[in-house]
């Protein structure tokens, strides 16, 4: 288990907290909630994000894959709107759909996502939860003045495009997240929401008010899995950005910050020998590719189709852009007959699908959330197990909580050690096992083998400038001792290869971070501080 740090300028919370949600200060209905859906304790970063956002403190929540930020800024701001319900009525210049909290989502896949997490968190409360754009069918009358909202930044951009409407937006809001804060706050839209949203809660702090209930100050939460450190004056890291607009700000942070989950068996497949370093032909390495991928299917159905005790699987298979991944989902639809022969065709079933930020919203957000919903049943549960395929690129990388994934595939490897870590962070959730494969071509030695490198902790000085930032990123909460000593076999984080140039074409990445840019018409989020959205 990993240990928390929590720090704001000038203060260190080193105090014991309690492992139950209820002596945290979560309110007793949600509570009751959360233990209807099997959840008895705290993760590490629960017990130590709770507390401070209890206290109405803006929050830097940075912590690995699968380790409970959603809650762990859900539940105490929850808790907080709960203890204040005489204020949830509508001002005289608030919009109709004005919320107070509003949550920040990179897409609509994740929006929906985190939506039916509230959904079920706040089951039996009288609460008002909606996306904008609400649904068609939903009449504004019935959620009016809302609770809390989710939604992108392009979406309330497009909704409220000046400053008046901007603010008749947040006249009620008392909180706002932004959840994979690195990808929000990277991307312009979203960084000039958080601008303008710093500027009116600033105000809001010295304006006289005659009301009887003044409003306060807006609480902000950035919650995200990699936040890389401020490491010069000039910084534009997500991080230095919050800083320029907030100054200094308190942080919670796991020490396996920037690592892959604990129970993750890393395997990297080179296309060629490693004495071959001139890279591949387009047509050669895709060719390589796919018969990468179509031997791993086939040995999967043999395991599964030979043990007693077989369960279904799901699997996710990684591509840097929409042609690669139309490409590989054409190689497993015209082999499906060697990938599951005669003799297997009724003992088991095989689904592949494809999704891409080429489709419709629509046909996107079907395939995904089918895929995130469909769980996995013991072979007592099902005459036939299922092994279902995903093939994507990275629009399902972030935030999506998939159900009982066992295998992450990148048949092309991540463009930034960042991206590495969301990818392989969709398997081994919640203490889970799971196995990530990368295939490994010539132009991607160099940031595979730094990623090998902190698989097996081995010294390398760019792995260890994690150290050097460790306070600023984790906080000062936690002392040496906590931390234990690090073994020469232990993982090391992979922040110091988070600035690892990749060798593309700076024309090809310009191409495909325009080509992104359109999906922020449709709702969706692009980021141009730590990558490319495909």
């Amino acid at each position: 288990m990993s240990s928390v740090r929590v720090a704001t300028a000038g203060h260190s919370d080193s105090g014991t907290v309690s492992t139950d949600f209820g002596k945290l200060g979560v309110s007793n209905s949600l509570c009751r909630n959360i233990n209807a859906s099997g959840i008895s304790s705290p993760t590490d970063v629960q017990r130590s994000a709770i507390p401070v956002l209890l206290k109405g403190e803006n929050l830097i929540v940075a912590a690995e894959t699968g380790s409970g930020k959603t809650l762990a800024y859900l539940l105490p701001l929850i808790t907080r709107i709960l203890g204040s319900a005489n204020d949830a009525g509508a001002t005289p210049n608030s919009a109709p759909l004005s919320p107070r909290i509003l949550i920040l989502i990179p897409n609509r896949e994740l929006c929906v996502q985190v939506l039916r997490t509230l959904r079920s968190l706040t089951q039996s409360l009288k609460l008002t939860i909606t996306m904008i754009p609400p649904p068609p069918s939903v009449l504004l009358s019935q959620i009016r003045s809302p609770d809390i909202v989710v939604a992108t930044a392009a979406a309330i951009r497009h909704t409220y495009k000046n400053p008046r409407l901007m603010r008749e937006f947040l006249a009620r809001t008392e909180a706002i997240v932004a959840d994979e804060a690195d990808w929000v706050v990277g991307d312009g839209v979203g960084l000039d929401l958080v601008k303008q949203a710093a500027r009116i809660s600033k105000k809001r702090s010295g304006a006289p008010s005659m009301a009887k209930t003044p409003p306060k100050p807006i609480q902000f939460v950035f919650a995200a899995a990699t936040m890389p450190p401020i490491k010069s004056a000039n910084s534009k890291t997500p991080r230095a950005l919050l800083r320029r607009i907030f100054g200094r700000i308190a942080t919670v942070g796991t020490t396996t910050l920037h690592s892959p989950p604990m129970g993750l068996r890393e395997e990297f497949l080179p296309l060629v020998p490693a004495e071959e370093t001139e890279s591949l032909q387009d047509a050669e390495e895709e060719k390589l590719k796919c018969e990468a991928l179509l031997a791993l299917l086939v040995q999967n159905v043999e395991k599964m189709t030979t043990q007693e005790d077989f369960q279904d699987t799901k699997w996710l298979v990684f591509c840097n852009h929409a042609k690669r991944a139309e490409s590989a989902f054409a190689a497993v639809q015209a082999t499906r007959h060697l990938i599951v022969p005669d003799e297997h065709s009724k003992t088991l079933n095989f689904h592949c699908d494809l999704v891409h930020g080429g489709l419709t919203k629509e046909i996107k957000s079907t395939k995904v959330l089918d895929f995130v919903s469909a769980g996995v049943k013991e072979a007592a549960e099902s005459d036939i197990p299922t092994f279902r395929v995903l093939i994507c690129t990275d629009i399902v990388a972030r935030g999506l909580d998939f159900l009982d994934v066992s295998t992450v595939v990148q048949m092309d490897f991540a463009q930034d050690a960042a991206m590495y870590l969301h990818r392989i962070g969709r398997t081994a959730r919640a203490n889970k096992s799971g196995r990530a494969v990368s295939f490994v071509s010539p132009s991607d030695s160099h940031l595979a083998q730094l990623i090998q490198d902190a698989a097996t902790g081995t010294a390398n000085s760019k792995l260890q400038t994690h150290f050097q930032y460790e306070e600023a990123l984790l906080g000062d909460g936690v002392s040496d001792g906590d931390l234990g000593e690090r073994k020469e076999t232990d993982r090391l984080p992979l922040t110091g290869a988070f600035s690892r140039n990749r060798s593309l074409s700076t024309k090809i990445k310009r191409k495909e971070r325009d080509m992104s840019r359109a999906d922020v018409d449709n709702g969706e989020g692009s980021n141009t501080a730590l990558g490319t959205k495909p």
